[in-house]
Parts: C-alpha cells; sequence; structure tokens
C-alpha cells in the first residue's frame, strides 16, 4: 500500500513539474530602445548603476505601462520577442544583466531628477538579478505564476480541468 501511495506521489510530482516546465509565463509587450536613440537615457542608467556600484542593465525597453522593473530576458518565454537574445543552448544560464523596462508614461511626465529617482530602486537590483542562484529563484516563480495560469484556463474539457486544477492548486 505504502508503495502505491509513493507511486501516485511521484507521478503527481513530475505531472505539476512538467506543467511548471512546459507553461510560458505572460510576456510584457516592450519596445527595445537602441542607445543610440536615447543616449542620454543610457547615460542616465550607466551612472546610477556606477553610483550604486551595480552592473548596468544589458539594455532598456519601453512599455506603455506606468511602472518600471527589470525583466529576465533568458527565460525560453522570451523568445518570442523580437528583441530578445535566444536563450543559451545549456541547461545553466549565464549570469546576463536583465532588461530595464520603463513605463513610458514617466519619461512624459517626469523630469530627470524625478526619473532617477524612480529609476535608482529598480537599477539598484541590477546585481542581485544577475546572480544565477536569483535568477533561477526568479524563473521558477516565473514557471508557477504560468502553472496557475494553465490552470485557470477556462475553456478546458471536465477530464482535463480535474488534474489542472489539482495542479494548479499546488502550484499556488
Amino acid at each position: 500500500m505504502t508503495s502505491v501511495v509513493a507511486v501516485v506521489a511521484l507521478l503527481a510530482a513530475v505531472a505539476v513539474g512538467a506543467v511548471i516546465v512546459r507553461a510560458r509565463p505572460a510576456v510584457t509587450p516592450t519596445v527595445e530602445v537602441a542607445e543610440e536613440s536615447a543616449p542620454d537615457l543610457y547615460r542616465l542608467v550607466r551612472d546610477l548603476a556606477d553610483g550604486l556600484e551595480v552592473p548596468a542593465p544589458s539594455a532598456i525597453a519601453l512599455t506603455p505601462d506606468c511602472d518600471s522593473w527589470l525583466e529576465d530576458r533568458t527565460h525560453p518565454a522570451s523568445a518570442s520577442l523580437p528583441t530578445a537574445p535566444a536563450p543559451a543552448p545549456a541547461r545553466r544560464r549565464t549570469a546576463a544583466a536583465p532588461v530595464l523596462v520603463i513605463g513610458s508614461p514617466f519619461l512624459w511626465w517626469m523630469r530627470v531628477a524625478e526619473l532617477r529617482a524612480v529609476l535608482a530602486p529598480v537599477v539598484a537590483g541590477t546585481g542581485p538579478s544577475a546572480h544565477p542562484d536569483i535568477a533561477a529563484a526568479r524563473r521558477f516563480v516565473r514557471g508557477l505564476d504560468a502553472a496557475v495560469a494553465v490552470a485557470a484556463h477556462p475553456d478546458r474539457s471536465l477530464l482535463r480541468r480535474i488534474p489542472l486544477g489539482f495542479i494548479g492548486w499546488t502550484s499556488r
């Protein structure tokens, strides 16, 4: 009886793991900004990174959201983005600095000093974000979020909804 329970638990863990690995996290629409088209913005971000003693972001992208964050473009889901670098073929990813995503409303409404104040805590996160263990943990959490989204998809038959419901519950 114990071996049957162990096999069922192992199969459930494999199913949850497979959904987490195969799920594609949501990718926010962004437009990458070339350094040639916005040298002052890149200089501002590099100055912030130098002052905070962290690596500068690998690139800058704009989004229509009124927010700013660091985005890991080494995740396989980023392969669908036209400006994203291709993921490394090896299982262990390199410690590439993340992309700084800036909400375009910030650029419209804020003065330079205000923009520096908003971006400073985000740029400060590039140091920890580039660490391979932290980057792997962030990718895992994004995978959990994607697995919950897969399980919550409403257009599923009852036969698929029950196991996916369990996977979503487990991922939460």
